[in-house]
């Protein structure tokens, strides 16, 4: 990359082309394009005829993304960081269109701007969606990157701090049930689905049912079946259905387990989840698939397990 003219614009200057910005910076027209594509950094103007124009305000940006990449800062750290400042509301992010900008600001620390960005696409697109098409690929790219992380700052943490900062508000926020004694419905997964769990959770409430996570076994899937005990014998006996994220034979058993000896439901959640065959265990391969089913059992036993 050339050298960058680190002249910050005047307040009074006009409206720029992407070649008169390649000029004034000493940056590619092309490399300009690419941090419109990848990072949202483009012109703010659309004049007559569709002809998009920089503003002073979009070049103070880009100066300022390129003083931090002179000084050592990651293209995308730098994009993260020049997007971050001046964001405050909700109103005033836009839903993320690719699971990279997730990926950027979770990498560079920055957990206010991961939280809006998650619910302004839940808000556009629902919250099933959002984990699907936008928050699990970020957890996948960023499980795949090389680069490493800075210490302190773990970028798949970060993302996972704020998806649950999102998951409590929709959960705090979500509709008085129609049934609020109805039978519950228990989610228990291994601990690398601990987060999904809560998604799948999250949005059952929402239809009414009362649900619980019983969070990651603590001793395997030996602590999840006295967990499940526990529940039936203290809180709930007549529990509508199990939902389950996890592998192996461990598994298997636990959910053998859980219908032969209290006659529940079970709903395995994801492609390794093991072969059960019983006719009261369901597998779906993903969470939406998973609240739809879970939705439709709930149905099928009666009003007093129905959904609004």
């Amino acid at each position: 990359m050339p050298r960058a003219q680190l002249v910050p614009p005047a307040a009074h200057d006009a409206p720029l082309t992407v070649t008169a910005v390649s000029a004034k910076l000493g940056v590619s027209a092309s490399t300009l394009r690419t941090w419109e594509r990848r990072y949202g950094l483009g012109p703010g103007e659309r004049s007559a005829g569709s002809h998009r124009r920089y503003l002073p305000e979009d070049v103070a940006r880009l100066t300022h993304m390129i003083e931090l990449i002179q000084s050592g800062v990651t293209p995308a750290d730098s994009a993260a960081i020049v997007l971050a400042q001046g964001k405050g509301e909700l109103e005033e992010v836009r839903p993320p269109r690719t699971a990279d900008e997730l990926v950027v600001a979770a990498q560079a620390g920055d957990r206010d701007r991961l939280v809006h960005l998650i619910e302004a696409s839940v808000s556009e697109k629902g919250l099933l969606h959002t984990w699907m098409l936008l928050v699990e690929p970020a957890f996948e790219i960023m499980a795949t990157d090389y680069h490493g992380e800075i210490p302190g700052i773990a970028g798949s943490s970060m993302l996972s701090q704020a998806m649950y900062d999102v998951l409590r508000v929709m959960s705090e926020q979500r509709p008085e049930p129609k049934f609020p004694s109805s039978p519950s419905i228990i989610i228990l997964g291994d601990r690398a689905h601990l987060l999904p769990a809560h998604v799948i959770g999250v949005a059952l409430r929402w239809y009414g049912p009362n649900v619980v996570v019983l969070g990651a076994c603590s001793r395997g899937w030996t602590g999840g079946r006295e967990k499940l005990d526990a529940f039936v014998e203290n809180i709930d006996s007549h529990v509508a259905a199990l939902i389950t994220m996890g592998q192996g034979e461990d598994c298997k058993n636990f959910v053998s387990a859980a219908v032969h000896n209290h006659g529940i439901d079970v709903i395995e959640v994801g492609t390794q989840s093991p072969r059960v065959l019983d006719d009261h265990v369901l597998r779906v391969r993903t969470v939406s698939a998973c609240v739809e089913e879970t939705l439709a059992l709930l149905s099928a036993k009666g009003p007093a397990a129905s959904v609004r």
